[in-house]
């Protein structure tokens, strides 16, 4: 189940201002924090969405990005997030570094680090299907959001 909110902002905002007009905007919404350390960064087209699989896990504080373990990600390494289902293995789930990327990387587990981030998404080839009743299990593929990435 997905919530949007929008925000139509204009101009540069501080801290202080873009917590007041999250706030205004969304009196109920969950926190979100971003944070950068060192040099400036610039954000564009940020979009956030609330998924309920995205929220904490079964064992708050176990997985990454959840509860009090944020995800620190360094420069050069990803942290991937699948595709909001409870079925998706991913950044916040991964618990052990196969040894030959250890080996090569030493990168901590939960991330990909440049080198290895290989290929482009190209296609949407399984959408989020259709059910046949309301609690059946989603099985008919959505064939009207199948797409190329462009």
């Amino acid at each position: 189940m997905l919530e949007r909110a929008v925000l139509d902002i204009a101009g540069p905002l501080n801290a202080d201002q873009l917590r007041a007009a999250l706030k205004a905007e969304m009196p109920d919404a969950p926190t979100v924090r971003l944070t950068v350390r060192g040099p400036a960064a610039t954000l564009r087209s940020v979009d956030l969405d609330r998924d309920l699989h995205y929220t904490q896990t079964k064992s708050p504080g176990s997985s990454l990005a959840t509860g009090p373990r944020p995800a620190i990600i360094e420069a050069d390494r990803f942290f991937c997030l699948g595709d909001n289902s409870p079925q998706s293995q991913d950044s916040r789930l991964w618990k052990h570094v196969h040894p030959w990327v250890d080996h090569l990387t030493g990168v901590e587990a939960g991330f990909v680090p440049r080198d290895l981030m290989l290929g482009r998404a190209f296609f949407v080839y399984f959408p989020a299907p259709w059910r046949v009743t309301r609690g059946s299990p989603a099985v008919i593929p959505n064939f009207g959001d199948m797409r190329f990435i462009e």
